[in-house]
């Protein structure tokens, strides 16, 4: 049966009761005013246990400690707000206390006062208790801990903590790249015509790869080697570095990282295209078109030089070991893959010579072996001698005559299940002797700086048929096709170079070359070394012209087209 409160003792004895128990549904229902004011109804049963329940809660709150337990636990509570009120007197200090720290100090000074502790004191009691008698206090929680500070004290520490840690942070920011800054500097890393194994490493400071390394990747410590990702930013902000801001889009020769030199180089060697290099060098990811001339121009003028001083041509990377050869082949040469042709039918070429018979060596070689079968018939007649040879193999082994000359290579060579007329064994042989040739004079010296670069980057894979711009089939195509029709104009109009005249002749036609186009060639070097000589004493010693104003055109012959009419650079 519900009653309903009519006296202001139930009230009051109620929210002594919920304070006790923290019953938060209860005391949400209690703010909103006296239970009379309500008219609140209840049963009778639930009233008892609540004022049971409020009961053994203040009876457990009493126990503690034994007799002295409430003298002692009101002691430590009066030092401890004590303390925190001292605390809050401080100037320039916003104190925050975690109620883990308040609540070892309470049991510390409990067991110093001798007061008897069963188990450990309860946390949400000792807060309550603090809330009840520092009124400025709130409370606030932050993970599974719960920390104390006073109202008026966070706004205050709130724009003191942002102010501080900005302008803390940003000066150890300031700090970290002025250090990165300082070695980034002092580093020098210009191209010297190859990519050793650890030229990236080399080419940026250590401080630079580990502050790249921790904003990719975060600290840690278990790592001793850097990622290619890190390895290709550090490169990009050492190329891109200037001492004080650059209005132009230069870079010096010292600052080529080669990550990025390695870039224009491939991009140059598979496209040839200025416009894409251009773009990647305006965007700092990139050598400029003219840095990849030079180095090539520089590259061939050493090799060239090279060959002049040795006396003949030799690639840089021929090797040649002398002595007897102890390394095994690879694998790649005994394994033959599958292959067929792409038509069922092969265009055989014809040939203009005629076939010649085998049949006088096949007499001759019917003969050797009736021969050796009246040696092994006569064998049985008579005793078997020591070194009677008997065996096909013996027997013409000793009839061989002797050669004064070393037996071919190629007879130590392992020996293939397929047969040598095989399109497999065709194409292997073809491929064993490509990959040799190539092994032995890799190209053309830009490309052999790609793949040497490309050896130094782990997981770096590189497609088979890959090759160089001029290995390509259409290039190569087109070369044959210009090979061709020169080969074609000199069999209908002869051969030019065989000729004993002195005059110029051109090649297609066989024209004799106008004067003008005679005299050009002639004293074109001279011209050139004149102009050149001009040009340094009127823009840089005598600086009368300007030296960005361009050199004006000579207009000398040098080519007559087909109509007659000269043309003039």
């Amino acid at each position: 049966m519900l009653r309903e409160a009519a006296t202001y003792g139930i009230d009051n004895r109620v929210r002594e009761c919920a304070q006790k128990l923290q019953d938060t549904a209860l005391l949400a229902k209690l703010s909103a005013g006296d239970l009379v004011a309500q008219e609140a109804k209840y049963h009778v049963k639930c009233l008892i246990y609540l004022y049971r329940k409020a009961s053994r809660v203040a009876n457990d709150d009493e126990s503690e400690g034994g007799t002295q337990s409430p003298i002692s636990h009101g002691i430590a509570l009066a030092e401890l707000v004590s303390f925190i009120e001292e605390s809050r007197s401080e100037d320039n200090v916003a104190p925050v206390f975690k109620m883990s720290d308040l609540l070892k100090m309470y049991g510390n000074r409990l067991e110093k006062m001798g007061a008897e502790q069963e188990g450990r004191v309860h946390s949400t009691r000792l807060k309550n208790r603090l809330l009840t008698y520092v009124p400025d206090i709130e409370t606030y929680k932050q993970g599974r801990e719960h920390l104390l500070a006073f109202k008026d004290d966070i706004g205050p520490a709130l724009r003191r903590a942002c102010e501080e840690d900005f302008d803390s942070n940003y000066m150890q920011i300031y700090k970290a790249v002025k250090i990165v800054r300082s070695d980034m500097m002092a580093t020098s890393s210009e191209f010297n015509g190859t990519f050793a194994a650890d030229c990236q490493e080399k080419s940026v400071p250590r401080s630079l790869l580990t502050l790249v390394n921790m904003l990719l990747y975060g600290p840690d410590i278990t790592t001793d080697s850097f990622s290619q990702e890190t390895l290709s930013i550090a490169q990009m902000l050492i190329f891109n570095s200037h001492k004080r801001i650059q209005k132009s889009n230069r870079h010096a020769k010292s600052r080529e990282t080669p990550s990025q030199m390695y870039l224009g180089i491939v991009i140059h060697c598979q496209t040839r295209k200025r416009g894409l290099i251009d773009k990647l060098y305006k965007l700092g990811l990139s050598v400029s078109y003219d840095r990849i001339l030079s180095v090539s121009a520089s590259l061939t003028n050493t090799l060239c030089k090279q060959y002049q001083e040795d006396g003949y041509v030799c690639p840089p990377s021929l090797r040649i070991q002398g002595g007897r050869v102890t390394e095994s082949l690879p694998d790649s040469y005994a394994v033959v893959k599958p292959a067929v042709l792409k038509t069922n039918v092969p265009v055989i070429p014809v040939t203009d010579s005629t076939c010649k018979g085998c049949t006088g060596d096949l007499h001759e070689a019917v003969q050797n072996e009736y021969r050796w079968l009246e040696t092994v018939s006569n064998s049985k007649e008579y005793d078997i001698e020591e070194r009677t040879l008997v065996s096909w193999g013996a027997y013409h082994a000793e009839h061989e005559p002797i050669k004064d000359f070393e037996p071919c290579v190629s007879a130590l060579l392992p020996l293939f299940e397929e047969e040598a007329k095989s399109v497999a064994m065709i194409k292997h042989s073809f491929d064993v002797i490509k990959t040799s040739v190539e092994a032995l004079n890799p190209g053309p010296e830009m490309a052999r700086l790609t793949k040497e670069f490309e050896s130094t980057v782990s997981d770096f894979e590189v497609e088979e048929d890959e090759h160089h711009h001029e290995n390509k089939t259409s290039v190569q195509k087109s070369f044959l096709k210009d090979i061709w029709s020169m080969v074609e104009v000199m069999n209908e109009l002869g051969n030019p170079f065989m000729e004993d005249s002195q005059d110029l002749l051109v090649l297609d036609t066989k024209d004799i070359a106008p004067t003008s186009v005679v005299d050009t060639i002639r004293k074109i070097e001279k011209i050139g070394k004149t102009q050149y000589e001009k040009y340094i004493e009127d823009r840089l010693i005598k600086r009368t012209v300007p030296i960005f104003e361009p050199i004006k055109k000579m207009h000398w012959h040098y080519l007559e087209l087909h109509t007659g009419r000269l043309f003039r650079q």
